[in-house]
């Protein structure tokens, strides 16, 4: 899940994980915990138009189901809601948070890679975000 704010999706606490801010987070926003918590991967998106650049790490996890139900929207003012979706069956990429869809465009596969290298991506591969 990720978070977008001005300059960074999420804040790591001192001497917190990238792991254990994630189940953190998860568990602020969306009242969940997560288990079996690692990095998935990195990617640098850049949009050189909008002087936009994110560094966004991608940590996944498995839904503790002993100890929570489905996610609830806790911050409504930040976000519209939680949903389940299909890796496969994700929205258009236009309709991303853009380090999603460079993610998706690199072929990037939940299911599949495990701990993989950072990449780059560069906006003119993508429809523009407005």
């Amino acid at each position: 899940m990720v978070q977008e704010i001005p300059d960074v999706s999420f804040t790591v606490t001192k001497r917190e994980t990238w792991e254990e801010c994630a189940r953190r987070e998860v568990l602020e926003e969306a009242g969940v915990r997560l288990v079996d918590v690692s990095f998935a991967s990195v990617v640098n998106s850049i949009k050189l138009e909008e002087q936009y650049h994110y560094v966004t790490i991608f940590i996944q996890g498995h839904l503790d189901r002993e100890q929570s139900g489905e996610p609830e929207n806790l911050e409504p003012e930040k976000n519209e809601g939680w949903m389940w979706i299909r890796w496969d069956k994700f929205p258009p990429e236009e309709q991303l948070f853009l380090p999603l869809a460079c993610l998706r465009q690199q072929g990037f596969d939940l299911f599949k890679n495990k701990n993989t290298e950072p990449s780059d991506c560069l906006s003119e591969k993508l429809p523009s975000f407005s």
